[in-house]
């Protein structure tokens, strides 16, 4: 049946890269629930993407915000899924050298969920020997080792700074700074540190090209605007290895709710919470004691938490880990009454059973199998106000 999908689109007047597949039951798709990434009752299915052969140009090196040496290859153009191919990732350092990938090498590549083109195979191999790359693209320091990738060691190399700083700006959700803008606001120095960006002010942009004072004054409030954020969106900007919001969001609600408790974390308060193992938990913690001069700076500069946030929250006792399902008709997106629980140290529930505490709903009466059991097990079914008056209590 995909085969039949996938030749009837693409004989068709739109090309496409798969199918989401749903079960068409809204009671089944709601007792499935879902997981902090998707709903459990779809599934994305893609089709194998068109691949052809091409030979690599040249190989160019660029330098992650962690100092990691990522391979893209330059070929000769191809036509893959409609576009023309001139680039492709290589993955790691570790594929290059199992594969001797060089100049000249003919290899078979796809556009990965006709997006991304990849690297398949080696069609022809280059007949002379591989000569692996010793010195950083950037700042031309030594480069080593690191399990299948190389690694820039130097923390002030200006590629990697200027990755570093992007990620901040991408992940508090300032747009408006793009990465060809932030390059030129380094290369006329207002910018070297992520702090540096904070302490602009709004004639600082006019020595930007085609910046007039109309877009000057934006891009200061947009950067203005973002030091006010959520406790978990300012730890995952920082990029620590392994500390994505999910993680956070469970140090978080384990009692760790302020910026001074999460900078004095140990290994065993780590080790205490449900999903942390040893070796991220210490990486968690080098991560953690790597940023804490960063940390105080961006709080010197004005970064604050916003009122609703975790460290500002004083979560009785009674509350404390009492377990909540949501089902059927609410006033406000479920993320924001997910998030609001969890803020106040709630657990949240995928379907109902008997150790759930309350069910949350705005219908007065359901057939949905929340609904049922809530009542087959005499579980207290309460709306969106009467949680608030539950918290306020």
């Amino acid at each position: 049946q995909i085969k039949k999908c996938q030749q009837f689109f693409n004989n068709g007047n739109y090309l496409i890269d798969g199918l989401v597949i749903v079960y068409n039951d809204s009671n089944l798709a709601e007792e499935l629930g879902e997981t902090s990434h998707h709903p459990k009752n779809k599934i994305a299915f893609k089709f194998k993407g068109e691949s052809k052969v091409s030979k690599i140009l040249s190989i160019e090196w660029n330098i992650s915000r962690n100092g990691r040496c990522t391979p893209v290859a330059l070929v000769e153009p191809v036509e893959l899924s409609g576009a023309i191919v001139s680039r492709v990732t290589l993955h790691h350092y570790g594929m290059v050298q199992a594969f001797k990938l060089m100049p000249g090498t003919e290899i078979e590549i796809v556009r990965s969920g006709e997006v991304i083109p990849k690297f398949l195979r080696v069609v022809k191999p280059v007949d002379q020997k591989f000569i692996a790359l010793k010195n950083c693209p950037s700042c031309h320091s030594e480069l080593y080792v690191d399990g299948h990738w190389l690694k820039c060691q130097n923390k002030n190399c200006i590629q990697r700074k200027e990755q570093e700083i992007l990620y901040f700006i991408k992940s508090l959700g300032i747009e408006e700074i793009s990465e060809m803008r932030l390059r030129e606001m380094m290369i006329k120095k207002l910018v070297s540190e992520i702090t540096d960006l904070f302490k602009l002010k709004k004639e600082d942009f006019l020595i930007l090209d085609k910046i007039k004072e109309k877009l000057a004054q934006k891009f200061y409030e947009q950067i203005q605007k973002a030091k006010e954020v959520s406790l978990v969106a300012f730890i995952a900007a920082l990029g620590i290895e392994g500390l994505g919001e999910t993680k956070i969001e469970k140090i978080i609600n384990a009692g760790f709710n302020s910026i001074g408790k999460i900078s004095e974390l140990k290994i065993n308060d780590l080790l205490g919470i449900d999903g942390f193992a040893e070796k991220s938990s210490q990486a968690i913690i080098s991560g953690i004691d790597e940023n804490r001069i960063l940390i105080k700076s961006l709080l010197d500069v004005g970064f604050i938490f916003k009122n609703n946030d975790q460290e500002n929250v004083k979560s009785s006792i009674e509350f404390k880990n009492l377990k909540f399902c949501i089902t059927g008709t609410l006033s406000q997106p479920r993320d924001e009454i997910i998030n609001f629980i969890k803020i106040h140290s709630g657990i949240i529930q995928d379907n109902v059973n008997k150790e759930t505490n309350y069910l949350i709903t705005n219908d007065k009466e359901s057939s949905s199998s929340k609904f049922v059991k809530a009542k087959k097990f005499g579980i207290p079914i309460i709306s969106e106000e009467s949680l608030k008056n539950l918290i306020k209590g």
